[in-house]
């Protein structure tokens, strides 16, 4: 099954680019495209499809009575029609289909969104492969550190602007109970060059579940994790980064 990246989804469902988000409905879901089926990989919290009471792992069969087999066909469906609109969803859970209507909404602004979604809640647990020797990486194994994670691709000129900050984060708390990681939802072939410029690991997550679960809408995007496991920022965009370092080194005086 491959999953369609939350980013893309998302400025799918809201971009301004197409013809006016603001007059388009929202759902609020992340899709994986399946052989001729479509499956709903996460929710975004208190958006339509939670509050009607979609779930990850839901098989979308129909959207306001036309059968699905490809999420381009959620996507229009969801774009072509405005907020406050209520359609039908027709999923299959536990071998058996439940018919729930949604009422779509009003575009969010997704950064903003996806930072009060993650914000003081515990992150997300996350499993991806190092890009310089493909070895398995958890983020178990990081407990008890303060963990900033920089979430990039191969194609985001602001990512790979950004690398020689978090190069220099990374080395300001070598040593230090801090673990600094990258993470792609792009395949290893393609991000291996890139990823050599950096002096933090450097992992790939090609199904992009870890994008899923951070609710990630734009690149780069930098969250930090205390050492109990709770998200304690998350910022869009590149710069400088003397407010994510003031605020680890808080979190290290924290304990």
């Amino acid at each position: 099954m491959m999953r369609i990246p939350l980013l893309t989804v998302l400025l799918l469902l809201v971009s301004p680019a197409i013809a006016g988000a603001a007059a388009q409905g929202f759902l609020g879901v992340q899709l994986e495209q399946g052989d001729g089926s479509v499956t709903i990989g996460a929710v975004m919290p208190e958006t339509p499809a939670s509050k009607a009471g979609l779930a990850s792992g839901d098989r979308v069969v129909s959207f306001a009575g036309t059968p699905i087999t490809e999420a381009r066909q959620i996507v229009e469906g969801c774009t072509s029609r405005k907020p406050g609109m209520a359609v039908d969803v027709v999923v299959v859970r536990d071998g058996a289909e439940v018919t729930l209507e949604v009422t779509l909404g009003i575009r969010p602004d997704m950064a903003q969104a996806g930072r009060t979604w993650l914000l003081n809640k515990p992150a997300p647990a996350w499993t991806a492969k190092r890009l310089a020797d493909d070895a398995e990486m958890a983020s178990d194994q990081l407990e008890g550190k303060v963990i900033v994670i920089d979430f990039w691709a191969y194609w985001c000129g602001p990512c790979i602007a950004a690398i020689p900050e978090v190069n220099k984060l990374a080395e300001r708390f070598a040593g230090e109970d801090v673990a600094v990681v990258g993470i792609t939802h792009e395949p290893r072939a393609d991000s291996v060059e890139i990823g050599r410029r950096m002096t933090y690991p450097s992992l790939y997550d090609a199904p992009g579940r870890s994008d899923a679960d951070y609710f990630v809408a734009a690149l780069p995007t930098l969250v930090v994790v205390d050492r109990a496991g709770v998200v304690r920022e998350v910022r869009v965009g590149g710069g400088d980064l003397g407010t994510i370092e003031a605020l680890v080194k808080k979190l290290l005086d924290e304990s």
